[in-house]
């Protein structure tokens, strides 16, 4: 696998994740577990790919990461809106 498709499926990887993310979000009463599920399903992938350019192009490998962006954009979203709704922001709780 060269590295150019490694890159795009990690991009790919990452930008399918972010707008299921976002579809589920708009989707469903359960946000927590929705993005939970929806972003392992992803993760798994898209760290296999990881992994794999890590080891064969070794620190070229490393611009496989812009994958990592969208990949975390929305357990990120969730962690900062529950953390903020458990630390007094009652218009942050979901």
């Amino acid at each position: 696998m060269s590295f150019r498709t490694m890159l795009l499926l990690s991009l790919t990887i990452g930008t399918i994740n972010a707008v299921t993310c976002w579809i589920a979000l708009a989707a469903t009463a359960d946000i927590g577990t929705t993005l939970i599920l929806v972003t392992t399903s992803f993760f798994i992938p898209w760290a296999a790919v990881q992994a794999l350019g890590l080891w064969k192009y070794r620190w070229r490998g490393l611009w496989l990461l812009l994958g990592l962006p969208p990949m975390l954009l929305f357990p990120s979203l969730l962690f900062w809106v529950e953390w903020s709704c458990e630390h007094g922001n009652p218009n942050a709780c979901i």
